[in-house]
């Protein structure tokens, strides 16, 4: 049986997801492993193009200014790529790679919210310890015996990984597309994708009250209305405003 996580949000909205185990995760890895494989292979020839005016390897290594030059215009480049992929893409894209976005799984906090950027750098500075001794040995022992799946990364971070759904990577990519005119913050926005995504799930007066809260706590105005069908159609409204 999989194991699950259940999510309550600031806007008081219970999702259960589940947790990615080592199927997930390595599935993920491997689909970034080959995007990395393949920038660095172009990085590479491109280097040795700019350098010796063609794509000879094997002769570029006999010309004089090549290994003068291939420390700063191939080997640092190459160095950064594989040092920084993971944690840069993962704060950029709100803890997915194109790897776990590919495989549907995504980096969260244990409450269910976006990992923040600091949780995500210790998680990658962990990725040290879970790599050793060769091809990630002590970070598999640990995500099979851990009960939520989770590697030494994770436990130091408080960070679990789960299986998003199509609706919540519409949700997020609406949140991250969005601009900053309407004055509420990031993790505002996400909250208010984040109601809108559940509007149907929710009965008619939970939804309303949820909305009210949510609405207040961006300092909007919360719009009034008789019949209880109006204020439902001008609440959501007034949400969607917010996204756009």
């Amino acid at each position: 049986m999989a194991e699950t996580i259940t999510i309550t949000s600031a806007g008081g909205v219970e999702v259960e997801r589940e947790l990615a185990g080592l199927g997930g995760r390595s599935l993920g890895y491997i689909y970034d492993w080959h995007i990395r494989v393949l920038i660095s292979l172009a990085w590479f020839y491109l280097g040795i193009l700019i350098i010796t005016g063609s794509l000879d390897v094997e002769n570029a290594f006999n010309v004089k200014e090549f290994s003068e030059l291939t420390y700063w215009s191939i080997a640092v480049p190459l160095l950064a790529l594989n040092i920084l992929y993971h944690p840069v893409l993962e704060i950029v894209m709100n803890g997915r790679t194109p790897g776990k976005r590919m495989a549907g799984i995504r980096i969260v906090s244990k409450d269910g919210t976006t990992a923040s950027a600091g949780a995500i750098l210790l998680r990658n500075v962990f990725r040290l310890i879970d790599s050793l001794p060769a091809a990630y040995g002590i970070g598999i022992i640990v995500v099979l015996r851990s009960k939520q799946h989770l590697r030494i990364g994770d436990m130091a971070a408080g960070t679990v990984l789960i299986y998003e759904d199509k609706a919540d990577r519409k949700r997020l990519d609406m949140v991250t597309q969005s601009d900053n005119d309407s004055g509420i913050t990031a993790t505002q926005r996400e909250l208010v994708a984040e109601l809108l995504g559940r509007w149907k799930e929710l009965s008619r007066d939970k939804r309303q009250q949820f909305a009210k809260n949510l609405l207040e706590k961006c300092a909007q105005p919360v719009p009034a209305a008789t019949q209880a069908d109006e204020l439902d159609m001008v609440l959501k409204q007034a949400l969607e405003n917010l996204l756009k």
